[in-house]
């Protein structure tokens, strides 16, 4: 870093809460900056000790209101033990182990489902009890897994005709929980007025919850409030949806404000949740916007509830990951890494010859046939087609990873032009200090460095500010 700016440079890391090296900022700094620095040095310890003493809060106060009470602990542990009751209860009823209750359609779907849920929860649950964070998660996908058992209706899964508990509904909860949760995660330098909105919405969503769960209670008249029962045509399902889906807004929208530890994970776990509950929200909003697709969707419901669940259960493993993982991993270097593994010359030679590989062996195995009878078959069309693309793909290979790259790493689209374009005016440089300001016009441009800072061999190259160009 240039002396100019490292001033600047360390302030930001200090803000940042990055880890600086104090001893080497020190020794490249001026005479006359070594005080500002020791005050810098001064306030990075006073930003750690607070940063130990909120992290001991959070980790000393479950979750509540108000911060830390007894109630709030039995309460959540209460909607914990209520819903590793009725998950229990849904895997027997599901799976149809010692009794002869009709089993539904759908039960591979939501036994998916189930046991991804409470195992996230589970892991969170015992893994994370040092996080306050992880165990509130943990309450959420356990009243997440307790909505799928099977005594009760899902608006993506046929009910199952067995009467029970209907009025025990821990899942009412979830939206409050949920708000907890997005008030402490992530973590941010400032207070703002999402945080209080947050703070505010979950003692409503709790009044919100008892209302539905009220509304519920077997010994009332059964035409008192019908809108408010659980079923897929009320309003039951859409109030808790809205809650909860407010409160992930929220959670996304104090991450411009996330702590430098915790932007990572904010990334990864808004991520997972887009991925997530995209299907079902899209379906739920086109039948509630056009009842026409609701005949559709009754039609194709065994597509529909496919594509749902294989979408829904990534979203608690890579939520669980982004709270419970010391280092949470770049999700756009994986991405990178992924595909060009895929596109590798020798894979892609494989891909081309499987197909033809299969095509020989239609040829061996029908002698009677033709090249061109084999081609009207949909088999023969389909290893042709596989053949053109992997071929298409192969000749294709470097533009494609280069737009690849170019489309994960957006910002470094313009590099490779600036190193060529960088490339031939460094040839021409007859000087250092040329070459001191190609250099740095290349860096500012590349990545936006607001200083940079070029070492010589030697002395001699320095002094002498000019360089031979190679015959």
């Amino acid at each position: 870093m240039a002396r100019d700016g490292l001033l600047l440079d360390v302030a930001d890391a200090v803000a940042s809460s990055e880890q600086v090296d104090w001893a080497r900022a020190r020794r490249a700094a001026r005479v006359d900056q070594r005080r500002s620095l020791d005050s810098l040095r001064d306030l990075s310890r006073m930003f750690a000790a607070v940063g130990r003493s909120q992290d001991a809060a959070f980790r000393g106060h479950p979750s509540g209101e108000p911060h830390g009470t007894s109630f709030s602990r039995f309460a959540l542990g209460a909607l914990v033990a209520l819903a590793a009751l009725q998950v229990t209860a849904a895997l027997v009823t599901i799976t149809g182990y010692g009794t002869s209750v009709w089993v539904p359609r759908f039960a591979e779907g939501r036994l998916l489902a189930l046991i991804s849920l409470s195992s996230c929860a589970l892991l969170l649950l015992i893994g994370g009890r040092r996080d306050h964070r992880a165990r509130l998660l943990g309450v959420v996908f356990a009243l997440g897994a307790s909505s799928f058992s099977a005594s009760f209706s899902w608006p993506l899964v046929s009910k199952v005709g067995v009467e029970g508990d209907h009025w025990i509904l821990p899942e009412v909860f979830q939206p409050a929980v949920m708000w907890v949760f997005a008030w402490e995660f992530p973590r941010v330098h400032r207070r703002t007025g999402i945080d209080d909105l947050a703070r505010r919405m979950a003692p409503l969503s709790v009044c919100i919850g008892s209302g539905l769960l009220i509304a519920n209670l077997p010994f009332l008249p059964g035409d008192w409030l019908p809108s408010l029962h659980r079923r897929p045509d009320g309003i039951y399902w859409p109030t808790l949806t809205i809650l909860t889906l407010s409160a992930l807004s929220a959670m996304l929208w104090r991450a411009r404000h996330a702590t430098a530890h915790d932007a990572r994970r904010v990334a990864l776990l808004s991520g997972g949740i887009v991925v997530g509950i995209a299907p079902i929200l899209l379906n739920v909003t086109i039948e509630a916007l056009w009842p026409a697709a609701r005949g559709f969707g009754d039609e194709h419901r065994a597509v529909i509830s496919t594509v749902v669940f294989m979408f829904l259960l990534s979203t608690p493993c890579t939520m669980t990951y982004a709270v419970l993982a010391e280092q949470v991993l770049d999700v756009r270097m994986i991405v990178r890494a992924s595909y060009r593994r895929l596109l590798t010359r020798r894979l892609l030679g494989v891909t081309i010859a499987a197909p033809l590989g299969g095509l020989g062996w239609l040829l061996v195995t029908q002698p009677d046939r033709t090249v061109a009878d084999l081609m009207d078959t949909s088999s023969g069309r389909l290893l042709i087609a596989a053949v053109g693309a992997a071929a298409l793909t192969a000749a294709c290979r470097k533009r494609l990873l280069v737009r690849l790259d170019a489309w994960v790493y957006p910002e470094t689209a313009d590099h490779r032009r600036l190193l060529m374009a960088a490339g031939s005016e460094l040839v021409q440089a007859t000087s250092f200090s040329q070459i001191g300001e190609v250099v740095s016009v290349l860096v500012r441009r590349g990545c936006g460095a607001r200083g940079t800072l070029l070492v010589a061999e030697s002395a001699a190259e320095v002094s002498a500010h000019h360089f031979t160009v190679p015959a």
